[in-house]
């Protein structure tokens, strides 16, 4: 191999390596930013405390313990319960919500980056209040 070899091989390696660094940062920036575009957060200025909203979606995240929810109509909101919740409450709060009726989403104080909410949703023809389940289950640290 002569020289000019070498420096394109060289060059072509640089090339695929940085190509990797930039896929690597970019999934990193997509799953811990909570797999929601920060362009598609609704402006916590446009929601009002205390009203309760229609809910299109919940995706139920750990460390930290939040929940990303698309209120009907008007977008995704970063939402935490009062208190966190464990770990091993993911797997049932997934089941619950993907088993409910009528999910609602009622605001209680706004973060700014986030809101403090109760979510409040139908499950075998009962009103539940989803912190409340949760403590009922031990699932919430005290």
């Amino acid at each position: 191999m002569n020289t000019r070899s070498i420096l394109r091989l060289s060059y072509i390696v640089a090339i695929l390596c940085l190509a990797f660094v930039i896929y690597v940062e970019y999934d990193h920036q997509r799953r811990y930013k909570g797999g929601t575009p920060i362009s598609e957060y609704v402006d916590n200025n446009e929601l009002q405390i205390g009203g309760g909203y229609d809910v299109e979606a919940i995706r139920v995240r750990t460390s930290p313990n939040y929940f990303e929810v698309k209120i009907k109509r008007i977008g995704w909101i970063r939402a935490y319960m009062p208190k966190e919740y464990r770990d091993q409450a993911k797997l049932p709060l997934i089941e619950l919500f993907h088993n409910c009726e009528n999910p609602k989403i009622f605001l209680k104080e706004n973060r700014q980056a986030y809101w403090i909410v109760d979510i409040l949703l139908t499950s075998n023809s009962k009103k539940v209040n989803v912190f409340d389940w949760l403590l009922d289950r031990g699932l919430v640290f005290q």
